[in-house]
């Protein structure tokens, strides 16, 4: 099998370069749209959660302002304390978080709802606002971390139906239960996730987050404003690497089928080409050589014929007895030029050898080779091949080359044809010339070049056997199926 030619191997680098940086281009492409996509279905989720945190801390602020309403009514009742702790028991029935209600007169945590559990409240002095009169702000204080859990304060000051300011509300919540509430649990969050203030401090979630690249929510919230980050532990890229890497190796294998069939496309074409050159080649050959024959063979009949004719012209005249002699000569280049003539009908004709077939073409041959050349031509034919035509022409085509060489080169004397079809369609040429050595540069190599392609292009084998002194024999084998 020959190598490949060089722009084929040319063609196919060429072809896989560029299919690889495609691929590359593409690979990068779609890393981009895969990290986009994940985003914003982080987004929407991380939007998801941000609403639903801020109506669970939202729900127990509305409780403080129940409880703000109620200390205004009530604050001057003899029985505040009966009351208080009835209507705060009544507030955390339906709520979530609340660990407790506080009401500090003159910001005093007198009454403290429920009281077990928060004894540590009672009697403290709770930061007293600095308010104009009639302010009801709700405020919130910054998250604190207990050695349990993590709280969240609200306050809002309480003024009299007078205007006189009275005291502040307090609600305390559980910060921590706010957050599995809405759904932000570590453990159900689909990404990291933490929860800043406005100065970036992390109020919940680990320190170390990745904030450079996060997806994030703004929770307003009275007299604050948070932040909801979400992203992956490992970072974006990391987050898509197993589609990428489907993509990614998809992919490669389009770039080797692409690249296999452009390089089986530039070998097919190439070898076409090369066939098309050597049958140019072949050609061109094959009209040089009839041009030979016609020069050498036929025209020097019809030269002997004239020369007979004018000859038995002039004895016509002188000796009529002797016109035999030359007429014998005359019919005798007669048939020598017929026989030339039907084998130069064959090579100009390819197409007789499917009428007539490749053993009458061959015996034409061999009959005039014996006629022009004097040689003792031994001829041994099967049956006729059941091939295809192309087969016969190869073969046909080769015993043409094969005894023009040896009347050109081989100076034989002796010459032996053989057809047969046993394992194989089988040519064989022997004669007893000179020979050569076929390692060495010879006269006529060009012709035994394009013997061989002719056999080897329909899948058969050839051989030369020859050494100075011993003549040659050239076998070709053809496969019953070319």
């Amino acid at each position: 099998m020959k190598s490949p030619s060089k722009s084929t191997l040319l063609g196919g680098a060429a072809t896989l370069i560029i299919s690889l940086v495609v691929w590359w281009l593409a690979g990068q492409w779609y890393r981009t749209e895969l990290i986009v996509e994940q985003q914003a279905l982080s987004q929407s989720e991380l939007t998801l959660l941000g609403n639903a945190l801020a109506l669970t801390i939202n729900r127990p602020l509305t409780q403080l302002q129940g409880l703000t309403a109620f200390v205004q009514t009530e604050a001057n009742r003899l029985d505040f304390q009966t009351k208080f702790d009835t209507f705060a028991a009544g507030l955390l029935v339906d709520s979530l978080g609340i660990r407790a209600l506080v009401v500090a007169p003159d910001g005093l945590a007198r009454y403290i709802f429920p009281l077990a559990g928060n004894e540590a409240l009672q009697g403290q002095v709770l930061p007293v606002p600095v308010v104009m009169p009639n302010a009801s702000e709700l405020m919130l204080d910054q998250p604190q971390q207990t050695a349990a859990d993590l709280t969240l304060t609200a306050w809002q000051p309480i003024y009299l139906e007078d205007g006189r300011y009275w005291g502040v509300a307090h609600i305390v919540l559980d910060l921590d239960t706010l957050l599995t509430a809405a759904g932000l649990a570590q453990d159900r969050c689909r990404l990291q996730c933490v929860l800043q203030d406005a100065q970036g401090r992390v109020l919940w979630g680990q320190a170390d987050f990745p904030t450079d690249d996060a997806v994030r929510y703004q929770l307003d919230l009275p007299q604050q404003q948070w932040t909801l980050a979400m992203a992956p532990n490992a970072g974006w890229s990391q987050l898509v690497s197993r589609p990428l890497l489907i993509f990614q190796a998809a992919g490669l294998l389009v770039v080797v089928l692409v690249v296999a069939l452009v390089y089986l496309t530039l070998g097919r074409q190439a070898r076409l080409s090369h066939t098309i050159e050597v049958q140019s080649t072949a050609l061109l050959e094959e009209r040089r050589h009839l041009a030979r024959e016609l020069h050498d063979s036929v025209s020097q009949a019809l030269y002997g014929i004239a020369l007979g004719a004018q000859t038995a012209r002039m004895l016509l005249d002188r000796d009529p007895s002797k016109l035999a002699e030359p007429l014998d000569y005359v019919l005798e280049q007669a048939e020598a030029g017929l026989t030339e003539m039907r084998a130069l009908i064959f090579e100009l004709r390819p197409e007789i050898l499917e009428a007539e077939g490749l053993v009458v073409a061959l015996t034409k041959r061999a009959d005039a080779l014996a006629a022009r050349h004097n040689l003792t031509v031994k001829t041994s034919f099967c049956p006729e091949p059941t091939v295809g035509l192309a087969a016969k022409e190869a073969l046909y085509r080769l015993a043409q080359e094969a005894t023009h060489n040896i009347v050109k080169h081989a100076k034989a004397s002796s010459v032996t044809i053989t057809l047969t079809s046993d394992a194989a369609l089988s040519l064989t040429i022997t004669d007893n010339g000179r020979g050569f050595d076929p390692h060495q540069a010879f006269e006529g190599h060009l012709g035994l070049k394009s013997m061989r392609e002719r056999v080897e292009g329909l899948g058969g084998r050839f051989q030369l056997i020859s050494s100075p002194g011993q003549g040659t024999q050239i076998q070709a084998h053809l496969p019953h199926t070319a």
